[in-house]
């Protein structure tokens, strides 16, 4: 099973997040893409222990998209 957990902080407009197999993206309002990667493995494969990504800062017009593969 992939997972993701985001915490987003309105008012500073930053993002937190840990990923279980899949990450996400940021669609940066200037047309470039950030991805953010997975931050262990899919869960139940592996015991694992899942850190929290790098803080990540929203800037207006930014887009925060999650995928899925189901």
């Amino acid at each position: 099973i992939s997972l993701m957990l985001a915490m987003l902080d309105p008012e500073r407009a930053e993002i937190r997040y840990a990923a279980a197999g899949h990450g996400g993206f940021v669609l940066r309002a200037d047309g470039s893409v950030q991805e953010l990667p997975p931050t262990g493995p899919v869960l139940g494969v592996v015991e694992s222990v899942y850190e929290l990504g790098p803080t990540v800062t929203l800037e207006p017009g930014d887009t925060f998209a999650l995928v899925t593969d189901g």
